[in-house]
């Protein structure tokens, strides 16, 4: 494929503010001037997209289309009639099938169905829906995706131009200001349509592959006496001039859609006063009816508007259905000569007995032009005159002539650049002219009077800014027109930062000018990366753009689109080390979406997020980091931990009261809606294609913050939580952790499940200890009968015997299971530094100052209360082991009072013994 030459992204042209120098007169160098201020632009719905046939040129031949009618070149197929297909959306032709698996498919039809059925699709997320389609199908990088990604975005804009201009036609009767937003549409539209079709023809242009060939010197008199078009064909080999030629065509293929033609008979008024019947009779009568002037001036007007939209032969056509028989000859003769008998391929039938076509004495002619502008018959102001010099200044080169019935932008650009091309033209036809032809008499003058139309592509764009038409120099700092200027001086760099700038700092903050700046600028810098030779893999301004276009389909709430177009943005970004950068840009996403679900300008909805994990996933994102980097930014929002002092469980006597629950005491502070949200973003973690390993190393560190300020509810809540997603994952034999920090992780998780277990251990049987039966015994009582004493006794019997025995085994179970756990807990080695080594020893050590004390203070409550003084002594031992370092988590404070109620313990334990050794007593001497 050859070079891309118009858009060569890092080529060292300056940017548009760098001054060209004087001696530019080759087309296309030169820089933009200063940059100016920009008008909104705006665009609505659209329709779905047609099937539209292209060429697709291998050898061709660069000649005129007589079939058009028209005096500007075109590129034409050689005898290779291979096609490129831009197929419809629906079908399947040349473009790649999306594959996915049957639960991402699943996700986005619950999505649609359920959730983005009920949101507004305005006109601006209609089309941007169209064109995400159409990106979606043609991503895939080929040779012809750009050029087809291209046609299609110009297509939709089309259609959509068709549907505005039925509506502004019955938008009459709107107030004037609905009225003035219709028109707005509808010319900004417009614009972007002819943009992405200036952007199509110049890609088109790229891939073809043009014939290159020399001739013989003593040819170039045979090619003036038998085709000037030949010679010009030749000139299209230089890129720059057929470059020129594609931006002339494009402006007047633009021009035709405004050409409207009436077929109206010539002098109709004025042939019914006539008196004489001859060629002269107008002019010896004096004048013509004012109705037929108004004709005639009508005449003149379409004329031009043909030869502005490039359909020379239509105008020639449009005279002689007016029987102007005379003007349509003297159009006529600018076109090229061409005798294709002589010229024609070798077993070309119909070239052979083809007629010769063209004007073979140009010079002749033009001399007769310019001699014709300057006479006295044109000096007048009169309307018809003027038209009449513009269209001839047009054909010889006459630049003020053609100017002075322009009317906007694109007229004074074609002005420019057909005066420029018709130089070029007939400066190479000059060297072919024999000095024997009568041409050659004419050659000095004619090229005198165009030198000055030598002008470059920067030169032609200045002369447009500093117009002395006020309306050229208003809309020569539109939106578009500035586009469209920096793509004819190939200056892509310089087009990326002025659309960045563009959108840093718009300059209409309307939704309007916004959504379709940025639409526009993503898909442009995306079309113009599917080029082969075209790198911008590594350019931060398109990053940044597309960041920004991710950020309005976040507002707009288009999340079905957000992550095909993360994909795009680069890995690498100067600011980010540790994460790919696609990963955070789509996590700020997920978090923005959970900030309007936290404002309730969305709904929570479970669907919402499976469909953004299937889209990234679909999209080759890395779905785990986004879910870590989720999680970890949530975390990281949240208010700062303020240290509080740890809970006082000193008192020995509250713990002799078997009533009173030391956890009750750690969860007096509440949950607030903050803890709540820190929960909440650890789902992104527990998703099916997320190791559970990721989920651990985030949902650890929240766990310790819950246990640091004493909120046991927030961590019982969490645990909760990652019990139901994550062991149902741990049991999976493949998802054995292989890495030390995967191992520490869920080393640590298990540790605060043994925790959580051992608290809920002891709540199950402080909870039963609070529902103990009771009956209200009758001491003493005096009972009006003996039936009446019998019932109670008879209940009291029933009460002891069956209720309170009842939940007196099963408070022993509960008892017991809650001493076994509490061992558990302790022989286990919490949080052993060896097994969490990468996390800070300090800490750890803080966090087994909180958990382990409480937990022995709670078992020698449960020891004590079932009177197993013999295990509390146990427990000592433990607190005092080498081996255990219990101690070591001891406050000097913690260690006295503990100290305290071992001293209780061994007295009850004496106590114990020696009422033991009196029933034994009583025994033997029984």
């Amino acid at each position: 494929m050859n070079q891309h030459r118009l858009f060569s992204l890092f080529s060292n042209e300056g940017p548009r503010g760098a001054a060209s120098s004087s001696s530019h007169k080759t087309l296309g160098e030169g820089a933009l001037e200063d940059e100016d201020e920009r008008q909104p632009l705006d665009l609505t719905s659209e329709e779905n997209m047609q099937d539209i046939d292209d060429d697709e040129g291998k050898d061709v031949m660069i000649t005129q289309h007589d079939d058009e009618g028209s005096d500007t070149l075109r590129i034409d197929d050689g005898e290779d009639d291979e096609r490129i297909q831009l197929v419809n959306g629906d079908e399947e032709e040349n473009v790649k099938p999306i594959e996915y698996d049957e639960d991402i498919g699943k996700a986005f039809e619950i999505y649609e169905k359920n959730y983005r059925s009920h949101e507004i699709k305005n006109s601006h997320t209609a089309i941007d829906a169209m064109f995400y389609e159409i990106m979606e199908q043609n991503f895939y990088p080929s040779e012809n995706s750009h050029i087809i990604l291209s046609k299609r975005y110009e297509k939709i804009c089309e259609r959509k131009v068709q549907e505005l201009e039925e509506i502004y036609k019955k938008t009459y009767f709107l107030p004037d200001e609905q009225h003035f937003k219709v028109k707005e549409e509808y010319y900004t539209l417009k614009l972007e349509k002819y943009t992405w079709d200036l952007i199509y023809a110049l890609f088109e242009d790229e891939k073809r592959i043009v014939r290159q060939y020399e001739l013989p010197a003593d040819y170039k008199d045979f090619l003036w006496r038998n085709s000037h078009k030949e010679i010009v064909n030749r000139m299209k080999m230089n890129p720059e001039f057929r470059k020129l030629c594609i931006i002339v065509e494009w402006l007047e293929k633009n021009a035709r859609e405004r050409v409207d033609i009436e077929n109206e008979g010539n002098w109709m008024y004025t042939s019914r006063k006539d008196k004489q019947i001859d060629p002269d009779t107008v002019y010896k009568q004096n004048a013509l009816d004012d109705d037929d002037l108004r004709q005639e001036r009508l005449i003149v007007k379409k004329t031009w508007a043909l030869v502005r939209s490039g359909q020379m032969k239509e105008a020639q056509m449009f005279c002689r259905k007016h029987e102007q028989f005379w003007r349509a000859a003297t159009i006529a003769g600018s076109e090229l000569y061409h005798n294709p008998r002589l010229l024609s391929k070798e077993g070309n039938i119909e070239g052979e007995n083809s007629e010769s076509v063209g004007n073979q004495n140009r010079f002749v002619y033009l001399n007769t032009l310019i001699s014709m502008l300057k006479s006295d018959d044109y000096l007048s102001n009169d309307e018809i005159h003027h038209y009449e010099k513009a269209i001839y200044g047009s054909i010889c080169g006459d630049l003020p002539s053609t100017l002075a019935v322009c009317n906007d932008w694109e007229d004074y650009l074609w002005a420019y650049c057909k005066t420029t091309m018709n130089y070029l033209i007939n400066r190479q036809l000059a060297e072919y002219v024999p000095s024997d032809s009568e041409d050659k008499k004419y050659v000095d003058a004619v090229l005198s009077f165009t030198n000055s139309n030598n002008r470059s592509f920067h030169e032609i764009l200045q002369s447009l800014r500093v117009s002395n038409n006020e309306k050229v120099k208003e809309e020569a700092v539109h939106y578009h027109h500035v586009v469209q200027e920096y793509i004819i001086c190939n200056q892509v760099p310089g087009l990326i930062k002025y659309l960045l700038d563009s959108i840093v700092h718009p300059a209409e903050k309307s939704m309007s000018y916004i959504s379709h700046l940025l639409r526009f600028s993503s898909h442009f810098i995306l079309t113009l990366s599917m080029a082969g030779d075209v790198e911008l893999k590594n350019d931060s301004g398109k990053d940044a753009i597309l960041v920004k276009y991710i950020h309005y389909l976040v507002n707009t709430k288009q999340y079905e689109h957000i992550a095909f177009y993360t994909r795009f943005i680069s890995e690498k970004h100067e600011t980010v080390n540790n994460y790919d950068y696609r990963s955070i840009i789509f996590a700020e996403v997920i978090i923005s979406i959970e900030q309007a679900e936290r404002e309730k300008t969305i709904s929570r909805d479970d669907t919402l997020r499976r469909m953004l994990i299937a889209s990234a996933k679909k999209n080759e994102l890395n779905v785990s980091e986004i879910a870590s980097i989720v999680a970890e930014k949530s975390l990281q929002s949240a208010e700062s931990i303020n240290s509080i002092s740890h809970i006082n469980l000193l008192d020995s006597q509250f713990f002799l009261d078997p009533n009173n629950n030391p956890f009750n005491k750690l969860r007096e502070k509440q949950t607030t809606e903050l803890d709540i949200k820190k929960i909440n973003s650890i789902d992104w973690l527990c998703i099916e294609d997320i190791s559970p390993f990721e989920c651990l190393a985030q949902s650890n560190t929240l766990l310790r913050e819950f246990i640091q300020v004493g909120k046991l509810e927030a961590f019982e809540m969490l645990l909760s939580k990652l019990q139901e997603a994550i062991d149902p994952k741990l049991e999976n034999q493949f998802d054995l952790p292989t890495e030390k920090k995967q191992q520490q992780a869920l080393q640590e998780y298990k540790d605060w499940k043994l925790y959580k277990e051992t608290m809920l251990s002891y709540d199950k049987w402080s909870n039963q200890l609070r529902q103990k039966p009771q009956f209200k015994t009758m001491e003493n009582a005096v009972f009006k009968s003996q039936a009446d004493k019998i019932k109670y006794e008879t209940e009291l019997n029933t009460f002891t015997n069956t209720t309170l025995k009842k939940w007196a085994q099963e408070n022993d179970i509960l008892l017991n299971q809650a001493v076994e756990k509490h061992f558990e807990f302790l022989d286990h080695r919490f949080l052993d530094q060896e097994q969490v080594n990468d996390n800070p020893p300090h800490l750890i050590h803080e966090l087994k100052q909180r958990c382990i004390p409480d937990v022995v203070f709670c078992l020698y409550q449960l020891l004590s209360f079932s009177e197993k003084y013999e295990d509390c002594m146990q427990l000592s031992d433990k607190v005092a082991s080498d081996s255990l370092s219990l101690f070591e988590y001891f406050s000097k404070e913690q260690l006295v009072e503990f100290l305290k109620l071992m001293g209780v313990c061994e007295l009850n334990a004496i106590v114990q013994e020696q009422q033991q050794n009196n029933i034994n007593d009583g025994q033997l001497e029984y």
